[in-house]
């Protein structure tokens, strides 16, 4: 638990960040690593129209990884598709 202090009262927060090893990592919920670099090597090759291929092993962040590329990529794909 994380102490808070409300108005001179120490509160508890049980909104505590933790290691998940299931689903997507969420950077309010979890910790992670910065993937940042990561993203920016994969949308190369996303930018220039080709393909590439996400092979790793179990637990080594494909979905958290893919998930960040896609939201790093929806507001240029969603504002294009009103571009005429």
């Amino acid at each position: 638990m994380i102490p808070l202090k409300v108005t001179g009262i120490i509160a508890w927060s049980l909104e505590m960040k933790e290691f998940n090893t299931a689903a997507i990592c969420l950077p309010s919920k979890h910790y992670m690593v910065n993937i940042s670099d990561k993203v920016a090597e994969i949308r190369q090759p996303v930018d220039a129209g080709k393909y590439f291929n996400v092979s790793r092993a179990r637990q080594f962040g494909k979905t958290t990884t893919l998930t960040a590329l896609a939201h790093d990529l929806f507001p240029r794909i969603y504002s294009a598709q009103y571009q005429f």
